[in-house]
């Protein structure tokens, strides 16, 4: 079928023995796969189709998808010249364009650094929440599978009677959701707590002590949105949750190779004291996502399995990096290395 996304790497690991795993889905994103809520889903589906097809999809299935994975949603039902925009200032700029008075508005009325992405999300933040649940409640329903639903940029967000309800005058948080196999979201909104520097002009960061454990069919889950999982007390935070699943959603707004070139470094918040100072020139990308994130820090935290999760994808001029690292028994896997779309199994 000509609407079924390629895949180009589809790994498991372990065996069904209790029927529980983890799916991480690292997608091959474009602008055009944000036109509406329909062609999101119609991506998405397209994925975890693949994944049923391989028996990778069950009741007890826990389906993690990147960050930023509903942030896009930003771009949703407007001109053709936003998905056709060669950067992302241009469709900025053609989105503002179509929606100038309520952008003045919103403009105004925010005291962000960096007023104009404020004002985006602040302006689209309702239909935005809108969309991204009725995606992801859709397909957990569909598959009847618990899933986390990578993160989205929405203002104040709160779930409220089974529905994602915002507030547009609220401070934007880059937020995750859970949405459990009857299709509604768990009561719980995970709010990351380490923006980093592209995020801090317009984004709260959260306190750490709102990270919440989400009861899931394979026990207490712990979410850690991207730069998270670099800081021991998110992972102190989880544990006196009893959080024995780590998951992180992340995405590496990079150009293609940065995986191998040099790390910079912490950004965006202060290294823990556990980081060597020289290992921001001697390691490369990769080498630091291993040591200093997930894979590194969960187990002396009594959590030995998890899986990193990485967007990939085109979106505008923005490139991506990063491949799927599987925590098993609290050894680490580096998933085959893709550029392109990966379905990564873990059963447990």
């Amino acid at each position: 079928d000509a609407d079924i996304p390629e895949v180009e790497s589809a790994v498991s690991y372990g065996f069904p023995q209790q029927n529980i795993n983890l799916l991480g889905i690292q997608p091959d994103m474009r602008a055009g796969d944000y036109r509406n809520a329909q062609s999101l889903y119609n991506k998405l589906n397209g994925y975890l189709l693949q994944a049923r097809q391989r028996d990778w999809i069950g009741e007890r299935t826990i389906v993690i998808f990147p960050e930023y994975i509903g942030t896009w949603l930003v771009a949703a039902n407007e001109k053709e010249s936003v998905y056709s925009a060669p950067t992302m200032s241009a469709a900025m700029q053609a989105l503002v364009s179509s929606n100038v008075f309520q952008f003045v508005w919103y403009f105004l009325d925010t005291s962000a650094e960096d007023r104009a992405s404020s004002a985006l999300f602040a302006m689209k933040g309702a239909q935005m929440a809108r969309q991204y649940a009725a995606v992801f409640s859709s397909l957990a329903r569909e598959y009847a599978v618990t899933i986390v639903a990578g993160s989205i940029v929405l203002p104040e967000p709160r779930v409220i009677d089974g529905r994602i309800i915002t507030q547009s005058s609220g401070p934007l948080y880059n937020a995750s959701f859970v949405f459990q196999p009857d299709g509604t979201p768990a009561p719980t909104v995970i709010r990351k707590v380490y923006p980093i520097e592209d995020e801090l002009p317009f984004l709260q960061a959260a306190d750490v002590d709102t990270l919440p454990a989400v009861d899931t069919a394979a026990g207490k889950l712990g979410i850690l949105i991207c730069a998270d999982a670099w800081y021991p007390d998110v992972y102190a935070r989880l544990a006196s949750e009893n959080v024995r699943l780590a998951v992180v959603p992340a995405y590496l707004a990079a150009g293609d190779d940065a995986w191998n070139r040099p790390w910079r470094g912490y950004n965006g918040a202060p290294p823990p004291a556990d980081v060597n100072p020289l290992d921001a020139t001697r390691l490369t990308e990769g080498e630091a996502w291993n040591r200093y994130a997930l894979p590194g820090r969960a187990p002396r935290y009594g959590m030995y399995t998890g899986m990193t999760v990485f967007l990939r994808g085109t979106l505008w001029n923005l490139q991506s990096d990063g491949h799927t690292l599987v925590l098993r028994q609290g050894q680490t896997i580096e998933a085959p290395k893709t550029d392109g779309a990966a379905l990564v199994n873990l059963w447990l």
